[in-house]
């Protein structure tokens, strides 16, 4: 007896350390795929939802391709001083997949001039030139 329970607990702290590298191996993927194949779109934000592990939980949706998709967006909303639903703004999807999440930055709302993104988004320069402080 005494010894299976020495084997539940060996893979449990098992579990976990897999569990932890896997989340941080996949952050890491993540962001090097942003950085390297990463392209900018409008993003609205639909709801708020009451408040997760890391804070509230923004749902956005954004066009790319002609393809309407979503994403989330968890973290602090409470320094944006303007209403977020309905908001636009500028984030940043892997084009491969635009599926595997999004960066985005509460603080660069999308001039209401600017109502949509071109078809495949813009790159990087483009946003480095129009809009520095939004780059990631």
């Amino acid at each position: 007896m005494k010894k299976s329970k020495t084997y539940i607990i060996i893979g449990i702290i098992a579990f976990l350390i897999y569990a932890l590298y896997y989340d941080k191996h996949s952050s890491v993927r993540f962001n090097n795929l942003l950085d390297e194949k990463g392209v900018y779109t409008i993003g609205t934000i639909d709801k708020i939802e009451g408040l997760s592990k890391g804070g509230p939980l923004a749902h956005i949706s954004y066009r790319y391709k002609n393809t309407r998709n979503e994403g989330q967006y968890i973290g602090d909303l409470s320094s944006v001083p303007t209403p977020h639903i309905g908001k636009h703004f500028f984030i940043k999807i892997v084009p491969d997949n635009p599926q595997i999440g999004i960066y985005f930055n509460p603080h660069c709302i999308a001039p209401d001039s600017i109502l949509v993104a071109p078809f495949e988004g813009w790159s990087q320069e483009w946003m480095k030139e129009h809009f520095p402080e939004c780059v990631r």
